[in-house]
């Protein structure tokens, strides 16, 4: 057997001699950082991942006029990424995105008392005052609106009545209604009771959870935007509009804007990359303050008084509970086909098999020693060739197969290979 060759296990110095600062009298290695231990088998070292080419240098686009091609074929990969990004914005907003249809909520607010002017000894004057909701669509032809089938506390968020602190102190002066705290009953009118005589002026602030989230914007993006209260996806809809309509996308790279005179106070520099510009948005909206109105509540006269009316625009989801009925319908349908065709399936299976058992069955009964015979034949046939196929790994694992003349010639084949890839 030939000795080892540099490199290998066993092998000797350069200089004939050990090198006594890594090794230690018995062989062993010391000093080294990463040790071994027994039964450990040390992870594979990870390969550099090489840089990715995103320009050519100059002698060598000088030296081959052809390297431009290259170029341009990195300016339109650059060009492919930037329109995919954009799709990608797109889908995912359009995920998200639900249909909504422009409707008016219609308010009615009014108030009732009794035992104002002349109170019986058992009598306590009082009020009450009523909140009454409903949305309205327009109808198509000319025999009015069309009360939709949203129930008015559906469409809030938060409800808060204050009334005169000077006739009703804490708790009695400030009442709030929130959806969180009342999840799954619904009503299409707030009545709030109270005693008293007397006017009293009543301030009612509303917050609607139908619709996107509205919210306030400053005045430099109001101007791009062209409202002064919009939802986030159309806010980047219109700054996107705006910047294709007058080309602020940077010629060398698309996925940069450069910012024009009404576009630098919203995003704050000469240029700007797409992926912050949800960021310097943010910094330019807050969310809508609610809808305020003011009610005097009238103890004189009629009663109940005369109810003023308002018309809120809101937005809704397009015919959400038909959708999701339709939804779910067409998803029991489909598990409805699932299990049959598992059914068919499990039939199909159960009739091979009796099939098989008959066949079986069937030979046995018309011959049964020729039967038996070929049976055993045919596992002894099996039988023979998956040993015939594990005899060679039995064989490697018996040490009288490398004492042969071939290991001698394939270890040099396998030394002389090492040295040329080496080289």
């Amino acid at each position: 057997m030939p000795l080892p060759g540099p490199g290998q296990p066993g092998a000797p110095s350069s200089s004939g001699q050990h090198d006594s600062r890594t090794l230690g009298k018995r062989g062993r290695r010391v000093g080294s950082k990463n040790k071994v231990h027994p039964g450990v088998v040390p992870a594979p070292k990870r390969g550099r991942k090489k840089k990715q080419v995103t320009f050519i240098p100059h002698k060598v686009a000088s030296a081959v006029p052809e390297s431009a091609y290259f170029s341009q074929l990195l300016d339109f990969e650059r060009r492919i990424d930037g329109v995919i990004a954009k799709k990608k914005t797109d889908i995912q907003e359009a995920l998200k995105s639900q249909e909504y249809s422009q409707q008016k909520l219609r308010l009615y607010i009014y108030n009732t008392h009794e035992h104002q002017e002349s109170p019986g000894p058992e009598d306590v004057p009082g009020w009450t005052l009523v909140i009454y909701g409903r949305l309205v669509t327009p109808s198509v032809d000319s025999s009015g609106p069309v009360q939709s089938s949203y129930n008015f506390s559906s469409l809030l968020k938060t409800l808060e009545v204050q009334l005169d602190e000077e006739q009703y102190e804490g708790p009695a002066g400030r009442v709030v209604w929130e959806a969180s705290a009342h999840a799954g009953s619904h009503s299409e009118a707030f009545e709030i009771k109270r005693q008293g005589r007397g006017p009293c002026q009543a301030t009612i602030k509303l917050s609607l959870s139908c619709g996107p989230q509205r919210f306030q914007l400053s005045r430099e993006l109001a101007a791009i935007v062209g409202a002064r209260q919009e939802c986030r996806p159309r806010i980047l809809r219109a700054i996107w509009s705006y910047i294709k309509a007058n080309r602020l996308q940077s010629a060398a790279n698309p996925l940069i804007v450069e910012c024009d005179a009404l576009l630098l106070p919203v995003l704050g520099e000469k240029q700007v990359k797409m992926s912050v510009m949800d960021d310097r948005i943010s910094a330019h909206i807050k969310p809508a303050p609610p809808i305020e109105l003011e009610y005097t509540i009238a103890t004189d006269g009629l009663s109940p008084t005369h109810p003023e009316c308002y018309e809120i625009d809101v937005e809704v989801p397009v015919n959400a509970p038909g959708r999701m009925a339709d939804f779910l319908e067409a998803l029991s349908k489909d598990r409805d086909l699932e299990a049959f065709q598992s059914r068919i399936t499990h039939g199909i299976e159960k009739i091979n098999e009796h099939r098989r058992r008959r066949a079986f069955f069937l030979g046995f009964s018309q011959s049964p020693v020729d039967f038996i015979n070929t049976l055993v034949a045919s596992q002894a046939r099996d039988l023979r060739t998956s040993a015939a196929g594990n005899g060679s790994m039995e064989a490697m694992r018996r040490t009288h197969l490398f004492e042969g003349k071939w290991v001698e010639d394939a270890v040099f084949r396998y030394l002389h290979r090492k040295v040329t890839e080496g080289q």
